[in-house]
């Protein structure tokens, strides 16, 4: 076996999404070749040294985290519960004290990290889903006592947190975190062949896998293992009137592929995909949307919009604002590109091309060839791409008419049809149309793009970027292969 690749994780047990990552890195622990290292940090200081902004303070970011966290609770099997004041919680009392605490005991652990490992969970379980204090010390002695620690041990950590040593312990881990690029929480540094991939959120586990050589299984290994072994040699006879009969083998797979025959499928699920091709996530989002068309048991709808108009609705802030944020969009962009298959390669003047030129000329021609088209949208398809590769691959202008025509020519479109298109894109009609789908968007809960709006069951489902396709398929009932299904469908 090869030597362990180090990863360090960097948390706050203030953040519910630092909860997440956590609980998937030690599961993870016995599955990867990894050396875990837990790294408490301040997430206050992080947020301060990186001029970023809480997204609870944008409205609609804020109610969609609520739905968000909700929802990846149950599929990561961690019992989120917000608390009843998430901005007492998060703002007003903080857990500058808690991750001293934690920061103590880790100081006195030897041996290991298990320890800190328990204090730190259940410190989340009484902030994230008991709804208790976790600023005093007798909320620290009652949770490091469910973690497992003695009387003593407790009595030592609460002494040495106030210390100016585990004071500067803190400090420094956060400094560390910002240096290696930080604004947030969780972070995650990997550090494999000489050199260092930093990951935000807990949404990149399966990204992160494919560039440090593992296999992502989902957020619950165990529990896929354990399914696999159940059926490790499965035989599906011509008995079945569903499959066509075949043996599998699935001791070296995580992925089953059953070729369904004449089955009745029930109606297709409506989902709406609101994107603007001013934003390069928007073009994973609505790739990844595509290929799945005639894989999903589906009906997908393309919903173009003006991100500026969501933005400005929202009250939200373009994240290029914040350095560290800027800098780390453009790593990950090129590593999803990669990985997605999209040839993503940002503009030479990334701040002009988006605020200055932008894209209203090019929503509202995209907007006025799905008003002439009929029998589909594969022209729509087709045009929203082009405008994509020359904004975000090849470098080009997308604001005059020569440089929409030359899109819509590639596209496929005639001289006929892209006249008639740049003649309506002016029109009032048209504007309206765009401005009407954008305020729609906004209606559904929109602080960005891309943004998924899944009709399932009489209700509506809507998920925000291009990292939510794996929670989105457990909410649908339908299978998540990867960016590139019919890729996973050749080597199966």
């Amino acid at each position: 076996m090869s030597s362990k690749k180090v990863i360090e994780l960097f948390y706050d047990v203030v953040s519910p999404y630092s909860w997440l990552g956590f609980e998937v890195m030690c599961r993870y622990r016995n599955v990867w070749n990894i050396d875990l290292k837990l790294r408490p940090a301040f997430l206050g200081g992080i947020m301060k040294g990186a001029g970023n902004k809480p997204p609870g303070l944008v409205p609609n970011k804020f109610l969609y985290m609520t739905k968000d966290l909700s929802r990846l609770g149950q599929y990561f099997s961690v019992p989120i519960q917000a608390p009843s004041d998430p901005f007492e919680a998060m703002f007003d009392k903080g857990s500058l004290a808690a991750m001293r605490f934690v920061t103590a005991v880790q100081e006195r652990e030897t041996g290991g990290d298990k320890q800190v490992e328990c204090v730190s969970r259940e410190l989340w379980m009484r902030i994230w889903s008991q709804d208790k204090d976790i600023t005093k010390p007798e909320s620290l002695t009652e949770a490091a006592l469910k973690a497992g620690l003695s009387n003593r041990d407790i009595e030592a950590a609460l002494a040495m947190a106030t210390s100016d040593k585990i004071k500067a312990k803190l400090k420094k881990a956060t400094e560390e975190a910002l240096e290696h690029g930080s604004f947030g929480f969780p972070m995650i540094v990997c550090h494999v062949n000489g050199g260092k991939e930093m990951f935000f959120g807990s949404d990149r586990f399966e990204l992160m896998a494919h560039f440090i050589g593992e296999k992502w299984l989902g957020p619950q290994p165990q529990k896929v293992s354990a399914n696999l072994k159940r059926c490790s040699c499965l035989t599906l006879g011509t008995d079945s009137p569903a499959v066509k009969g075949v043996q599998i083998n699935l001791k070296n797979q995580y992925i089953l592929l059953i070729e369904l025959n004449c089955v009745k499928m029930s109606s297709k699920k409506l989902i709406e995909l609101f994107y603007d091709v001013v934003s390069p996530y928007s073009w994973l989002g609505f790739e990844v949307m595509c290929r799945y068309r005639n894989v999903w048991n589906m009906d997908l709808k393309l919903r173009p919009a003006a991100l500026g108009g969501i933005m400005k609705g929202a009250g939200n802030n373009p994240p290029v604002q914040v350095p560290n944020k800027f800098a780390y969009m453009a790593k990950d962009l090129n590593r999803l590109g990669q990985y997605f298959d999209v040839p993503l390669k940002p503009p030479s003047d990334l701040l002009k091309t988006l605020f200055k030129k932008g894209s209203l000329a090019a929503m509202h021609f995209v907007t006025a060839v799905q008003e002439s088209e009929t029998g589909g949208d594969r022209q729509v398809e087709c045009v929203s791409r082009e405008l994509w590769m020359r904004i975000w691959s090849q470098d080009t202008d997308i604001t005059k008419p020569e440089s929409l025509t030359e899109a819509a020519l590639k596209a496929g479109l005639s001289n006929r049809d892209i006249e008639e298109a740049l003649a309506m894109a002016t029109s009032d009609k048209i504007k309206e149309k765009l401005q009407k789908a954008t305020e729609e968007a906004l209606g559904h809960g929109s602080f960005g793009f891309p943004m998924i709006v899944c009709h399932v069951n009489g209700g509506k489902e809507m998920f925000f970027g291009s990292d939510r396709f794996e929670l989105m398929a457990h909410c649908i009932g339908e299978k998540w292969l990867g960016p590139q299904p019919k890729k996973v469908s050749a080597n199966l």
